[in-house]
């Protein structure tokens, strides 16, 4: 595995108040995969006023793939990565 991530589109969350956690979920089948070790895409979403790797917003989902919005404020995910990093077997 090189890399992994899941996207949390912010004017997604709005209708879906829950939508951040299909990437905690992603994150946990990473953690718990049998590879050796896991990238994840990156910690903080990108900030919207940069181009991404593909373009300027070409690609809404690549400003969103992150633990930490860019604004700071830590996703559903981050919670779950914090508890794996304290506890010596993750869940």
């Amino acid at each position: 595995m090189t890399e992994t991530g899941y996207a949390t589109n912010s004017s997604f969350s709005q209708l879906h108040p829950n939508e951040g956690e299909p990437q905690s979920q992603r994150l946990k089948e990473a953690i718990r995969s049998p590879a050796e070790c896991i990238y994840w895409y990156s910690l903080v979403d990108l900030d919207p006023a940069r181009d991404a790797i593909e373009g300027f917003h070409v690609d809404e989902h690549e400003y969103h793939l992150d633990l930490v919005t860019y604004t700071g404020e830590k996703k559903p995910a981050w919670n779950y990565l914090r508890h794996c990093l304290q506890e010596e077997q993750p869940v």
